[in-house]
């Protein structure tokens, strides 16, 4: 059985991310089509299931550092956001 170990690259590419909850059950081209549509171009959004979402930015830059400083507009997106880390999502069934 193959086993994947991730590099320390990876692990900083998911930690520049931020992981957040959609509010009002928005779907994600619609969330993401806001977000573009409000000038910020550089922002992904990579679905995680459910109403989780990853934010992260194309060019590689902090995420956090984005939603920051226009926090009043995040928040009528997302109802939280944390940087990710491996203890954000738990795996349940």
């Amino acid at each position: 059985m193959r086993n994947y170990r991730t590099s320390l690259e990876d692990v900083q590419w998911a930690r520049n991310g931020m992981v957040a909850t959609i509010i009002n059950g928005e779907v994600v081209p619609v969330v993401h089509n806001r977000i573009t549509d409000a000038g910020f171009n550089d922002l992904d959004i990579i679905p995680m299931g459910a109403d989780k979402v990853l934010v992260q930015s194309l060019s590689g830059s902090d995420v956090a550092s984005v939603m920051e400083s226009a926090r009043e507009f995040f928040s009528l997106l997302f109802s939280n956001w944390v940087r990710w880390d491996n203890d954000v999502v738990p795996f349940q069934r």
